[in-house]
Order: structure tokens, then sequence, then C-alpha cells
């Protein structure tokens, strides 16, 4: 029997890093770039293969590290055959901030559902992912594994008991560049000291709220306008709230000016923050070369990608990805 394949879309948070957790919205992009996940039957015991394309410093995958995850996905579509599992994809995998453990839990539960003959939705597809979501970060809001199924640009709430996604649609693909600060970050401990610290503080985190639902309220109009101008400058001020919530850091900080003084639009953090990547809003190849490599010359890992303003196509052909 041939093996089954199965795609997730890697991802990058424009605007809403830990708001959206306080129940305000966040837009999200899918990049278009992909992880793959191919999953075969075997006899014995299941087995983990890591072919990905990693930044530096970031060490292989292995079942003792990964089991968790893929067996609670694999309890809830109560299947207990034997597999080897194998990653790959052209998604590189930094520490943290690209979605790249929804991008591999959404393309294992495509993977399956092919294997198995599931006849999963996309919607199971996504709630099926989140369940390994669930193990790996704790209490994650949801927006990985949605944008790591569904693909394209949105806009995403969290709301009980479902949550809200509206898709944005902008006029082209804007090409971006994701960098990684080189220092570690842990999901689940940023997200409880950043939880502790807003609640501790109610009277300096509360007024920051209020202004960033209007910093989000106008990227989304600057998004479907087309208006980059506009949307750099909003995401450099999104990036001061972070800084405000002390969700971002020295790294972090650094390589947003780096990336601001060769003429990057708009640069902040995204995704966990306190280390892990930033991203640079740099339209066109010209530019998106520019500060790339002023970046690269700084000693950083960076990724050239583009948002992607509609689900980008699934790989043609899965075993040709490195």
């Amino acid at each position: 029997m041939s093996p089954s394949h199965g795609h997730g879309f890697g991802k990058a948070i424009l605007f809403g890093e830990h708001f959206v957790v306080h129940s305000l919205p966040a837009i999200v992009a899918a990049l278009s770039h992909t992880g793959v996940v191919t999953v075969e039957r075997i006899t014995g015991h299941h087995e983990l293969i890591d072919n990905c394309i990693r930044f530096p410093s970031v060490p292989k995958l292995t079942w003792d590290i990964c089991h968790k995850p893929i067996e609670r996905i694999l309890k809830y579509l109560e299947i207990t055959t034997p597999l080897k599992i194998t990653l790959h994809g052209n998604l590189p995998i930094p520490h943290s901030g690209i979605g790249s453990s929804a991008a591999h839990m959404v393309g294992l539960s495509r993977a399956l559902n092919k294997e198995f003959q599931l006849n999963l939705s996309e919607e199971q597809i996504n709630q099926t992912a989140y369940q390994g979501e669930k193990e790996i970060h704790g209490n994650p809001s949801g927006i990985d594994n949605t944008a790591a199924t569904y693909g394209g640009l949105f806009w995403f709430k969290k709301i009980k008991p479902e949550n809200m996604t509206q898709p944005i649609t902008t006029p082209k693909p804007i090409d971006i560049v994701l960098v990684e600060t080189g220092k570690q970050t842990d999901t689940k401990t940023v997200i409880f000291a950043i939880n502790k610290f807003i609640t501790q503080n109610p009277k300096k985190t509360k007024p920051i709220f209020e202004i960033y639902k209007n910093v989000v309220s106008q990227a989304h109009q600057a998004l479907k306008a087309g208006d980059l101008q506009l949307l750099g400058t909003l995401m450099n001020k999104n990036q001061k709230l972070l800084q405000e919530l002390t969700i971002s850091c020295p790294e972090l900080d650094k390589v947003s000016s780096i990336a601001q003084n060769e003429g990057a639009l708009g640069a902040k953090l995204t995704g966990t923050g306190r280390g892990g990547l930033a991203i640079a809003l740099t339209p066109g190849k010209e530019l998106q070369d520019k500060v790339s490599n002023a970046l690269k010359k700084s000693g950083y890992a960076v990724l050239q990608t583009t948002i992607a303003q509609s689900p980008p196509p699934a790989p043609e052909n899965f075993a040709a990805l490195p």
C-alpha cells in the first residue's frame, strides 16, 4: 500500500499576539511555505523520521519528543495501527512563531484521514490538529491550526463555543521577511507570564487593549485597500504595545530596528514573543532582498516568504519536497 500524505500551511500573526487569548481579534496570514507529513503502515512500533528544513540551533525531532501530541491525535481518531510518520516539506522549523507544529499536526491529520478513509471535513481536520496543539502548548488560541488548515489571510477571534474566522481579501500577495532572533522561547511559559502580568496590572493594560482594538481595526481596512504604508505604520504601533506588555525583548527590538532602517515598511515580533521570530513588511523582491541581506550580515537566519491572499495550493508532488 502506498503511503499517504497531508499538508499544513505555515503562518505569521500580523496583529494580535496574546491579545487574542483575551478575546480580542487578530489578523493571521498563511504563508507560501508548507509542512508535509507522510504516514505508512508498519509492523511493530511507531516510528518518526524528521526530514524537515530547520533554522540553525533547532534540534531534530524524535519519537520521544513528539509522541504525546501524535498519540493524542491517534487516540482522538481511534487509530491503533503502528505507523511510520515522516515530517518534511519546505516550511523551515524555528524554535517558535511560524506555526510549524500546527502545520505538521494538520498534515498528520490529513494524512491519517486519507490513509484510513475517515472522510473528515476540513473543520474536523482543524479540530483534530487542535488536539495535538493542546498537548504541545497547553491552552492555545486555535489560530495556528486554523491557519494551517484553511490557509489564506483572515480575521480571527476566540469565541466560545466556536472561534470566529473571516477571510480578508487584499489586492495582491505581500512579500515579507521572517527573522529568527536566536533566542529560544517556550509558548506555555510565556503565555502564563503575560497573563499574570495583565491580570496584576489592570490599570496599565486596559488602556493598551483599547488602543490595540483601534490598531487592528485600521489594519483590517488597510489590508482590504492594499495600503501597505499604513499597514506598516500599524505594525510598528502594535510592536510598541507588545513592548509595553513585556512581550517583546531586546533581541526582537534590535531585529525590528535593523529591518526598518533598511526600508521595511513595518516590523514587529510574531508569535509567542520574548524571543523567537520577528516579521518585516517588505513589498517587492528588491526590498525583500535588501532587508534580508542586511539581517543576514548581522548574523540572523531569515526566511523570505509571501503572505497569501488566498489559500496556497497543496504541494503537487509531496515526495519531491525536501
